[in-house]
């Protein structure tokens, strides 16, 4: 910030910032890749080929009348063969949990086998399928899948399970990048992230970390920030009773409003119809299940389901009370088979896009400067009669105090939860 007239002339003040999008790094090693060096007896449709990293147990979903269902998850890719038949299938670039899958070939036939690991003609651990004793598969299909059924795939580094919580998935991704990484923040919000379950697999060998992290967190309307100590994904409050666990500040002379409180939303932006298309059939890239949360729920329809958010949200923007404004949007989760993420998903975009809410200016006394952008906190205004879920929009040094500007989320069911203490 320069030529400012309300300051002296020359002043100059500037702000560094990790951008996720100057990760010039990679996710997956350039070496996990099917060559002459890593399997000298592979076929040539395999030359070339990323090996697979397997997150979750992509393929495994439940259907509307909360039956199991299964679907292609993930590809697999010959690396033996004898005589004119594949003989061994490489599933995935590392160690996985899984102690079976089910294999589907190009006609759709499929068949349960033992995973095994070994390592390739670099010394990486892989996990592959001896198909040398087929039944019900071809031993010469175009193309093979993989259902995870019988177990995850990759181990969490911070667990002793398959890795699956998003809020992991993103910390796995992230400490894989050449920016810096704020790992305590990333356990603050791994509880918050963790709730949403990942299932998928990663070929693509130009992903960066942080665009791998951008792609899971776009659907939450989640985004990744920078701290003093490095990146971090930023996940929102809407949970009641995390929220009333958030820091406490009241105004008064060391917290003062000095503007009004204004509405930030209009009609063109809220959106309070949401139609989730997710399990993907990784063999055709249809999705084989759909939620819709509407405020207008079809009740014969075990794909629809309306909440309060939803029906507070199309009866406050409409000018007749006899025609509430529904507004929707449809969106594809390639990353998910699971449903209640998939109904999670759905709320949290109503919750956030369809109420709205409003900024309002405050000065803070200068021990409050740990306040940063993106921190929440609960605010008992005395002015405006209640408690508000505040978030950190801006911060600037005025020379004697702290100019922030928040956002205070227009929360109708939350708002009696968020109460002061005493």
């Amino acid at each position: 910030m320069y030529a400012d007239p309300e300051r002296d002339p020359g002043y100059l003040s500037f702000t560094l910032d990790d951008n996720p999008g100057d990760d010039v790094s990679l996710l997956l090693d350039t070496a996990a890749t099917i060559t002459d060096a890593t399997w000298s007896g592979a076929p040539s449709t395999s030359a070339g080929k990323v090996y697979p990293v397997v997150i979750g147990t992509p393929g495994v979903f439940r259907k509307a009348s909360g039956a199991a269902g299964t679907t292609s998850g993930s590809p697999a890719y010959p690396v033996e063969v004898s005589g004119s038949n594949y003989t061994k299938l490489l599933i995935a670039g590392h160690e996985v949990l899984a102690t079976t899958v089910t294999v589907f070939d190009d006609a759709g036939d499929d068949q349960s086998f033992t995973v095994s690991h070994e390592t390739d003609g670099l010394g990486r651990l892989v996990a592959v399928l001896d198909i040398s004793s087929h039944g019900h598969i071809s031993a010469k299909s175009s193309q093979y899948w993989v259902l995870w059924n019988g177990g995850g795939g990759i181990r969490s580094p911070f667990a002793s399970s398959a890795m699956s919580g998003l809020g992991d998935v993103c910390a796995w991704a992230l400490l894989r990048t050449s920016l810096r990484v704020d790992v305590e923040k990333r356990i603050a919000e791994a509880g918050i992230l963790n709730r949403i379950q990942i299932d998928t697999y990663i070929t693509e060998p130009s992903l960066s970390p942080g665009s791998c992290v951008a792609r899971l967190l776009d659907p939450l309307l989640v985004e990744v920030r920078s701290g003093p100590l490095g990146l971090y994904p930023l996940g929102r409050v809407l949970d009641t009773a995390m929220a009333e666990g958030l820091a406490l500040i009241t105004e008064g002379p060391e917290f003062e409003p000095i503007g009004p409180v204004t509405g930030q939303t209009q009609l063109g932006e809220v959106t309070n119809e949401v139609t989730i298309k997710f399990a993907p059939r990784a063999s055709t890239g249809d999705y084989k299940r759909r939620l819709t949360l509407t405020p207008d729920a079809d009740t014969s329809d075990p794909e629809q389901f309306a909440d309060e958010y939803a029906i507070i949200s199309a009866n406050r923007w409409s000018t007749d009370p006899a025609a509430p404004i529904i507004q929707a949007e449809t969106i594809t989760l390639e990353h998910v088979y699971d449903d209640t993420t998939a109904a999670l998903i759905a709320r949290e975009r109503v919750r956030t896009k369809g109420l709205g809410y409003s900024e309002r200016p405050y000065l803070a006394v200068a021990r409050l400067g740990y306040l940063m952008p993106g921190d929440q906190f609960r605010l008992d205004s005395d002015s405006l009669g209640r408690v508000f879920l505040a978030t950190v929009l801006s911060k600037r040094w005025t020379g004697y105090a702290w100019a922030l500007s928040l956002a205070l989320d227009d929360d109708p069911v939350r708002i009696s939860s968020l109460k002061a203490s005493g």
